[in-house]
């Protein structure tokens, strides 16, 4: 035997020595879960876990993006819900009233469509009956036939003369009014008021005439009286003004809301309100503001020979005017405040200071009783009491701009210049120097009634002693303020100047010019026949 052959065997001994016993060898254990799963068979689950899932940030978005659509999505339906009722309320009442002449507000297919709503049996058919042909006819009696007279027409025959005779005549009654649709008051569309019957003075540039008859109904009434009359039954008997495309505006009531021509009359009415402010009061109470919105919206339609109702959204456009009467009055002083009385505006300290010093001066702030001197001809002494160029120049622009202007118009509010006028235009310098107290341009403040009409107050006080100190004297004054602004405006004279013949010096040449006709005459000597 070779080496080879031995060490061949050697060889495998050795891996019969190392390959185990696998007859006496055990499985090897497994776990107690392996263990159930291998007994379960291929069929059986894991049992569901009772720990709360808690979902991912992306799917918490994902149902909080539903959540909201579905919000959304109710608020949608609500709202269509809402309108929709709304839409059936309107439709429900009808688009007119029971006067025939509002032409436009709705057709007479909407008319009758809301009759037969409202009165639904009148229009219900119950079926049809057929007649009895044997039965004779019967006359039908009118409504506003009486019914003795029925009777005697039925059966003549059956009266004797002496029941004839006794017969009376009855009069007839006057037919009932048809039943006209029901109108609902609260529907915004329907909010009118009858006008105010007030006794006021109101110019007129084209009409004349008062707002209410004081004749009784026996006595005779004198044309005025008639014209007067007419003009009151008009205004009681007028419609609304009509709405642009008849369609009920929504939001802040405007002038632009309604038709072109109704949209010019309120615009009008507004202006005169308007000056109403500047002349009479420029902070007028609730009571005050109704009263001179119907005399504007009045002045308005006898102008223009147009009488319409006065509605509450109309009213509501027109007394929102008192503040933007004193807003435009102080927007036209507030550029005027830096030139007129030399505020700085180069922002450095030494400016500052210069503008709180040109303040407390004007004002007279050092003064144990402030009398302001911002409206004083001379400002430093001061002197000349309301003449500071800054008032021409305000009155001027804001009320006579030009031959149009509300100066013009209502001539009769400005000539001569009131108290109250005067008062307002010195609040409103007094508010853009207020805006320069701290020596810097404040714009946040604001002019309002509330801190501004104590101040106005003071003014007027103060305008009213000025007048009683030389009545002739400040009347005139107060007169020329109008005429000057006036003549700037490029208008015509309000009075027309008086033509007092010939002047002096022609007197005399006419004088002359006599005598030597009249010595021409007496020595040529007259021809004799």
């Amino acid at each position: 035997m070779g080496p080879s052959t031995r060490a061949t065997r050697k060889a495998q001994r050795s891996l019969s020595d190392e390959t185990p016993d696998v007859s006496n060898m055990s499985p090897p254990s497994l776990s107690r879960s392996e263990e159930a799963s291998k007994n379960a068979g291929p069929t059986a689950t894991r049992p569901a876990s009772t720990r709360p899932r808690n979902p991912t940030q992306k799917q918490a978005e994902i149902e909080q993006q539903k959540v909201a659509d579905l919000m959304k999505e109710v608020e949608r339906l609500r709202k269509d819900k809402a309108r929709l009722k709304r839409k059936l309320a309107t439709d429900s009442v009808g688009d007119r009233e029971e006067d025939d002449e509002d032409e436009y507000e709705s057709e007479e297919e909407q008319e009758f469509r809301v009759a037969e709503q409202l009165h639904k049996s009148a229009f219900e058919s119950r079926g049809v009956f057929q007649a009895d042909p044997k039965r004779p006819k019967r006359k039908l009696r009118r409504k506003d036939e009486p019914q003795s007279r029925q009777q005697l027409s039925e059966s003549p025959s059956q009266l004797s003369l002496s029941q004839l005779a006794n017969v009376e005549p009855e009069e007839p009654s006057a037919p009932s009014p048809p039943p006209s649709p029901s109108i609902n008051p609260t529907h915004p569309r329907y909010h009118t008021r009858p006008p105010v019957q007030v006794d006021l003075a109101i110019p007129k540039p084209n009409t004349s005439g008062t707002i209410r008859s004081e004749a009784t109904p026996h006595a005779r009434q004198s044309p005025a009286q008639t014209v007067h009359s007419e003009q009151s039954k008009s205004l009681a008997t007028s419609s609304r003004p009509p709405f642009k495309d008849d369609k009920v505006p929504k939001g802040k009531p405007k002038a632009s809301d309604y038709e072109a021509h109704a949209s010019r009359m309120i615009v009008r009415a507004c202006r005169f309100y308007s000056v109403l402010i500047c002349t009479e009061d420029p902070f007028p109470d609730d009571e005050k503001q109704v009263l001179w919105a119907d005399k504007a919206w009045l002045s308005v339609c006898q102008e223009v020979q147009v009488f319409y109702r006065m509605t509450d959204h109309i009213e509501q456009i027109i007394i929102e005017r008192d503040s933007h009467a004193r807003g435009s009055l102080r927007d036209l002083v507030r550029p005027w405040i830096e030139s007129t009385y030399g505020m700085l505006t180069d922002g450095t300290e030494h400016s500052r200071i210069t503008n709180i010093a040109t303040y407390t001066r004007l004002l007279d702030l050092h003064s144990d009783e402030p009398h302001p001197v911002f409206h004083y001809q001379d400002t430093f002494t001061p002197s000349g009491f309301a003449l500071h160029p800054i008032i021409h120049k305000v009155i001027q622009k804001s009320w006579f701009s030009d031959a149009t202007g509300l100066g013009i118009r209502y001539s009769t509010y400005f000539s001569p210049i009131r108290n109250v006028t005067l008062a307002l235009l010195f609040t409103a310098i007094e508010f853009c120097l207020d805006q320069w107290e701290t020596g810097i341009f404040n714009s946040r403040l604001q002019f309002t009634e509330k801190l501004y009409r104590p101040k106005y107050n003071k003014h007027l006080r103060a305008i009213e002693e000025w007048r009683e100190i030389d009545e002739e004297i400040t009347l005139a004054s107060m007169q020329e303020f109008h005429d000057r602004a006036r003549r700037a405006s490029g208008a015509a004279p309000l009075i027309a100047p008086v033509v007092n013949g010939l002047s002096a010096s022609s007197r005399d040449r006419l004088r002359l010019e006599l005598e030597r006709q009249r010595r021409e005459r007496q020595a040529t000597p007259s021809d004799v026949q």
